[in-house]
């Protein structure tokens, strides 16, 4: 199986060499960008502690900008949107197209995320 998604030299530890296939997230079509007033119309309402929970974040200056995707049950009911690209005030704003790069924050954020999953459907013994 071939990877699909190449970042040059051995930089992609994760898929080289173990048969995994990743996708290049610049040749993927944006799926959710108008879709979430359908699935949510009430996102403003539903979601307003963890919206401001990132508003606060971004004010102390923890980060100069955030996306915010909630999906459930396979279908998106929330996306929003917070900030800059950097702490300049001229700095391009985040948009629902905006990606970002996680670094090593993936691993943890993956692995954790698959481990309840897991869990919860009695597949995962802790």
């Amino acid at each position: 199986m071939t990877r699909m998604y190449n970042t040059g030299g051995d930089a992609d530890q994760v898929t080289a060499g173990r048969g995994a296939i990743s996708a290049n997230p610049l040749s993927m079509p944006p799926l959710y960008a108008c879709a979430v007033t359908q699935a949510c119309g009430n996102q403003e309402e539903v979601f307003s502690e963890t919206f401001a929970v990132l508003k606060t974040a971004l004010q102390a200056r923890a980060c100069p900008g955030s996306s915010l995707a909630v999906t459930y049950s396979g279908r998106l009911i929330a996306l929003k949107v917070f900030g800059r690209f950097t702490y300049d005030e001229g700095a391009p704003v985040v948009t629902t197209e905006t990606i970002f790069d996680v670094a090593s924050v993936t691993k943890v954020v993956a692995t954790t995320t698959m481990a309840m999953i897991l869990y919860e459907r009695g597949l995962l013994d802790l």
